[in-house]
């Protein structure tokens, strides 16, 4: 199947952000804010933790030439006792359907997409690629049910 040159692009600086955060293995560090600041931010993710009773919690705020926060506790396995790292992986279900939504709402504001193009632009392979638009892939939605 063929994809689009800029939406490779896109994929790959995706892919490329998320292997760089989860290199960057640290319990806490800060060189982005100011210490108070980053104490504060400190109290604040641990009153989360305690008030919601979440096993492990795993901050990084990276600011490319600028520094980097991350704020790291608890446990990656409640049975084991591990504690919890950043370069770990978490279970995060459904939350990428939001960066993905949001590169290709990029796209759309620069103008190298628009939410009625039909994805057989990029898909022509894909099943029913000419009734499927970027705006339908956005509501997770289809309006073709086969029967047509």
């Amino acid at each position: 199947m063929r994809m689009h040159p800029r939406l490779r692009g896109l994929l790959w600086a995706v892919s490329l952000w998320h292997l760089t955060a989860s290199l960057l293995a640290a319990t806490r560090s800060n060189d982005l804010f100011a210490a108070a600041v980053a104490r504060n931010l400190d109290r604040a993710i641990g009153n989360i933790v305690k008030q919601n009773n979440l096993p492990s919690v795993a901050v990084g705020v990276f600011v490319p030439g600028k520094g980097r926060y991350t704020f790291v506790e608890g446990f990656a396995n409640l049975e084991t006792r591990t504690a919890r790292t950043l370069d770990q992986t978490f279970r995060i279900a459904s939350i990428t359907k939001t960066f993905a939504a949001t590169a290709v709402l990029i796209l759309v504001d620069r103008g190298l997409l628009q939410k009625t193009d039909k994805i057989a632009k990029w898909y022509p392979d894909f099943p029913n690629a000419d009734r499927i638009t970027i705006d339908d892939l956005l509501r997770m939605r289809s309006r073709y049910t086969g029967s047509e």
